[in-house]
């Protein structure tokens, strides 16, 4: 298994805190043991000053190759708005570039991160497919917010969007059981899919006489005189500083006299200004509080040895490292007996109330005073940092992950795409609409009411109403429950009321949601839309921003005026409301139903169908591949039963299979019986056929072979469990129906290894034990996909053009220059945004892929075979009938065949300088275009041919017909 770290973790300023101590100690114990599995380390190319401290720290650990570094371009911190489309670039840039990496699963160490820093991070906006899990440390914000957190509207939409990625995460990986908990009842995350892996500190911090030893020159580099009570950690206001030093400030004079109180850790001025007026304050005088800024581990060790007591009042900690450290340096630790601090300190006597004063002052005096209880302090300490372990962490994080490791132990040829192709599956949705208003009002709603349930015959719908119109409701037929809610009263004149009771009551008794749509447009009601837990919720805006923020889908609209009428008032209320459910997030499956086409469907457990033939012989994997693969499967004594289907016997008479009793080959059946055969079948191996796409619709997993006739995307199994298995090539789609078309002998389908797709067949039948005796599993089938360096950069490059309709030529060509570092093997040059009508595209420019073209020379692109081809993407709504005039040069006489997307639209012989060939198509696509130039009877190298083109490309333009008529008329009248 590949697990795939994302350590930024350890590179922004979570590096001075807990947070990156745990990254880069966590990292460092799963390295160690690792066993059988590689581990790749994901470094961030907009921290560069961190980057060579990863290979010192991994030296001798890990591989230097195993440490990737990707690009961006910032800044992207998210307090300031205008970094928001780099931010959303820099998003998907980085998800490509891990997805590039060809791992079973990404963990990311530190998703909270970005507001203020140029971290990247966010989970399936480019590519879903890679199982994602997060490092949790805790959901402060969410279920204990601090004053600076509750007043920041920008801090709050930053954690609702890393909140919405975290539930995007396949795993939680929690550094105590108290976060653990958090999860469970703050994102409502499957328990099993939250493991406590819990933390440790780093074998450096121990008793050492040699940090001892360095106490005179360390006290007086930080300015402290006497034995002093410590603090490590942040600043913020869970940390509780205020107050301990109130506590501290209340300690008799005699103890305060002899001792001070240190704070060691980065933290901002204005907090240390706030911590020395409270210190003032209370009393105490210069030098009682000593805050020595940010320490090295090596100072920070010898405050451990010789600190009088280690104090940590944190009100609220994901784990809390810093006591462990202490422990393990032989200090003293007292700390808060909240959220996971018992759980590292473990002692109930060396706890306190973290938001008693008093307390934390007993139990400060108790420690500094009483002998026998500070030796059992660090007696106990002693003993309980052993039971906390890096490598132990390591381990449970490891075993945490393999749920994510692939079935087979052979890996995949990392020339070949695994794409899941299907679009239409189950649709188990649940939607809730909510109309509060008077009975007059809710009659209104029954065209939209009616028009949800049409687009969503088979959902669960519940309906939140008034209780005047529950019986009206149910008379309805529309609605699986129905709740009450009296928001407003019965009647109109009456002001509308609830209280947080009857609000906590009602959303108690609602379901987590698929849909949520609240149908009235005016604002006053969007309080229950923003309280209700749903993946998508629907509404017209309220014109208040922290509302607002929280739909998924906003439609605009207009305040009531008095006096003046809104084009919302004179739009039918009843239209308003039709308006919100089509404003839904269209699914291609909403209004899709599957008739049965065969009765009711036994599958047999770990069977394998196969179609071996297709419509035309450029889509057939080889039937000599056929027959190896079926050998493989017979060898396997856990596969039941194997079918091959055929049409005819002159198909079947190209293939031979040895004899077996658990190999049935099928010839000429009749539809019937074919489909009641194959739907008892578990798995479908097919080429692109008829065959495939049966399979598909009875609900067998398929894994289509593709070759580059046409792409996956297009016309890859649709239905449930739907895959192909895909050559990369840059040559298609071709479109060519015999393998005689095809001038490259056919690779993207030849080079399908068969011990791949046997891997793969061996992974659709489900999750296999240690030892390999199980293949059929419970519950649908996931199978991993994988896709080349190509296919991810095309994926990057349409995810990419609705975010860069704006940018200029040089954005993109510094986008380009990003994206060339991040996947070096790309063999296009990127594709970023539509060519217009009317401006000649130049042959340096990012918006055309060059296939078979040598490098940008000081005016041209030289040809470097004899089939080169251009690809670019039109503008949204070309005109099909267009001219495309290329502009070129040649070196002496040229025989040239164009083609535009697979139609011939010029042959003839061309030669000289600042030609320009105008090129009259009719078949333009608003999306990817093919410009295709071949050398007549040009024969491949193999067979002894190995002349070129000899075309120097400047540049293309496309122009519609109307206006190259323009032109035309212009130049006649001028001359």
């Amino acid at each position: 298994m590949r697990i795939v770290i994302d350590m930024q973790g350890a590179q922004t300023g979570s590096r001075y805190r807990g947070i990156g101590r745990y990254t880069l100690s966590l990292a460092k114990g799963m390295v160690r043991n690792r066993g059988k599995h590689e581990i790749v380390l994901a470094l961030s190319g907009l921290f560069p000053e961190t980057i060579d401290s990863f290979y010192e720290e991994f030296d001798g650990l890990l591989p230097k190759e195993n440490i990737k570094i990707w690009h961006a371009i910032g800044p992207t911190q998210e307090v300031q708005s205008e970094n928001r489309q780099r931010r959303e670039v820099a998003e998907r840039i980085r998800e490509a570039f891990l997805a590039s990496l060809n791992p079973d699963v990404v963990l990311i160490t530190s998703l909270f991160e970005g507001l203020g820093d140029d971290a990247i991070g966010s989970i399936g906006l480019l590519e879903k497919s890679i199982p994602t899990a997060v490092i949790l440390y805790d959901l402060i914000p969410l279920i204990n917010p601090d004053s600076h957190f509750r007043n920041s509207q920008v801090h709050q939409e930053w954690y609702k969007r890393k909140i919405n990625s975290l539930k995007r995460s396949e795993m939680l990986l929690a550094i105590s059981e108290s976060a653990r908990q958090e999860a469970l009842m703050g994102v409502n995350f499957d328990p099993d899919s939250v493991v406590n892996i819990s933390g440790a500190c780093d074998t450096f911090f121990q008793s050492s006489e040699e940090a001892k030893g360095n106490k005179l020159r360390v006290w007086k580099k930080f300015g402290i005189e006497k034995p002093f009570v410590m603090y490590t950690g942040g600043a913020d206001e869970r940390k509780n500083l205020h107050r301990l030093i109130m506590a501290y400030a209340q300690l008799p004079s005699k103890i305060r006299k002899c001792h001070q109180l240190v704070f060691a850790g980065k933290m901002p001025d204005s907090y240390i200004k706030d911590y020395f007026e409270t210190a003032k304050k209370c009393g105490m005088i210069d030098g009682e509080l000593v805050i020595a800024g940010y320490v090295e581990n090596q100072d920070l060790l010898t405050l451990y040895n010789t600190c009088a007591l280690f104090a940590f009042p944190s009100l609220h900690e994901g784990f809390g490292i810093p006591p462990l450290e202490a422990m393990a340096c032989g200090a003293a630790v007292i700390g808060a007996n909240a959220t996971s601090l018992p759980e590292v300190i473990g002692w109930t006597d060396a706890m306190f109330d973290p938001t008693s004063v008093p307390e934390i002052t007993a139990k400060l005096q108790q420690a500094l005073t009483d002998k026998t209880f500070h030796a059992n302090l660090v007696k106990h300490g002693a003993e309980q940092y052993r039971k906390f372990s890096w490598d132990d962490s390591g381990k449970k994080a490891i075993i945490a992950l393999e749920r994510f490791a692939p079935q087979s132990s052979a890996p995949m040829a990392v020339s070949l795409n695994v794409e899941k192709t299907a679009t239409f599956e189950p649709r188990r949705l649940k939607i809730l609409a909510i109309k509060l208003d008077h009975l007059g009002d809710f009659i209104l709603s029954i065209p939209a009411l009616t028009k949800l349930r049409a687009k969503y015959p088979y959902a669960s719908i519940d309906i939140v109403v008034g209780s005047w119109n529950v019986d009206f409701a149910k008379k309805l037929g529309i609605f699986n429950r129905i709740h009450a809610y009296d928001y407003f009263k019965k009647k109109s004149s009456e002001a509308p009321s609830t209280t947080e009771a009857i609000l906590d009551n009602l959303i108690t008794q609602l379901d987590q949601y698929s849909i949520a749509v609240d149908l009235r447009r005016q604002p006053d009601t969007r309080f229950l839309l923003t309280r209700v837990k749903a993946d998508i919720k629907v509404g017209y805006q309220t014109f208040n921003r922290e509302i607002d923020t929280s739909l998924d889908v906003a439609i605009p609209t207009h305040l009531d005026v008095a006096h003046k009428a809104t084009p919302h008032n004179e739009t039918s209320i009843s239209v308003q409301m039709i308006r919100i459910v089509d404003a839904i997030p269209a699914d291609p499956g909403d209004f899709v139903t599957y008739p049965s086409i065969c009765n009711e469907i036994n599958r047999v457990p770990d069977t394998v169908a196969i179609f071996p033939k297709a419509g035309m012989d450029a889509r057939e994997w080889d039937a000599a591949k056929f027959s190896d693969y079926v050998n493989l499967l017979l060898k396997n004594s856990h596969i039941r039963e194997i079918n091959v289907y055929f049409s005819n016997h002159a198909d079947a008479s190209e293939f031979t299979f040895k004899s077996h009793d658990r190999l049935n080959v099928h010839i000429g059946l009749k539809l019937d019986i074919l489909t009641e055969s194959l739907a008892k079948n578990s798995v479908c191996i097919a080429n692109n056929s008829g065959g495939a796409h049966l399979a598909s619709y009875l609900g067998l997993t398929v894994i289509g072979l593709y070759s580059g006739h046409e792409m996956a995307s297009e016309w890859g199994p649709q239905f449930l469990n739907g895959y192909v298995i895909q050559r990369a090539a840059p040559c298609s789609p071709c479109h060519g129906a015999m393998r005689t078309d095809c001038p490259y002998d056919r690779f993207c389908l030849t080079d399908i290894p068969v011990s791949d797709v046997y891997n793969k067949t061996l992974e659709a039948l489900g999750h296999k034990s240690q030892s390999g005796i199980k293949l059929q599993s419970d519950g649908p089938t996931t199978i991993r996909q994988q896709k080349n360096t190509d296919t991810i950069v095309r994926l990057l490059m349409k995810s990419l053009g609705s975010l860069l309709c704006d940018a200029n030529q040089t954005d993109l060509l510094n986008l380009a220059e990003i994206i060339a570092r991040n996947h070096p093997t790309y063999s296009l040059s990127p594709d970023l945004r539509s060519i217009k009508y009317g401006e000649r595209v130049n042959h340096r420019s990012a918006l055309i892929d060059w296939v078979g073209f040598s490098g940008v020379e000081a005016d041209f692109r030289w040809t470097d075979a004899h089939v080169v081809e251009m690809l670019f993407d039109c503008q949204e709504g070309v005109s099909p009938s267009s001219s495309l005039t290329l502009f070129f040069d040649t070196l002496g006489e040229q025989h040239i065949h164009a083609y535009i997307n697979g139609e011939s639209t010029f042959e003839g012989v061309r030669s000289g300088s600042n030609i320009e060939l105008e090129l009259s198509v009719h078949n333009l696509r608003s999306s990817s275009n093919r410009l295709k130039l071949v050398l007549p009877n040009a024969r491949t190298p193999g067979n002894g041919d190995g002349r070129k083109l000899a075309l120097a490309v400047r540049g293309l333009l496309i122009e519609r017909k109307q206006q190259v008529a323009e032109s035309q008329q212009q130049f006649l009248e001028t001359a």
